[in-house]
């Protein structure tokens, strides 16, 4: 099985994933099938509508009704999109700049990230 793929910014890495840029980092998922999620602030979601290249765009509105009133966090946000997929993935690959918090908090939760 392929590894699924996270991304957290703005830059370079999400315009060529999504083929669209964005103003405030966001988060864009690709499941081991290829599937392409992406979870941003309800300010960007037209603008991802109409310019983002993937599968499904979700707000962080989504995330919040998932949550049932729990605290909403980064890590909260990352659960949201890989359980989206039937199956969960084996590995998920992130880059070298991806932020080091998520990349201590996500394998304490049973995700193990690879850089």
């Amino acid at each position: 099985m392929q590894p699924a793929k996270l991304l957290y910014e703005n830059g370079p890495d999400w315009q060529y994933a999504t083929g669209t840029s964005i103003a405030d980092p966001a988060l864009f998922y690709q499941s081991p099938t290829g599937k392409t999620h992406i979870l941003v602030s309800e300010l960007e979601i037209s603008l991802m509508q109409k310019s983002a290249k993937v599968d499904k765009i979700h707000s962080f509105g989504d995330v919040r009704t998932a949550l049932k009133g729990k605290p909403l966090s980064l890590a909260a946000m990352v659960e949201f999109l890989i359980t989206q997929e039937k199956s969960a993935p084996q590995t998920i690959l992130v880059p070298g700049h991806f932020p080091s918090a998520l990349l201590e908090k996500l394998p304490e939760e049973g995700r193990p990230l690879q850089v």
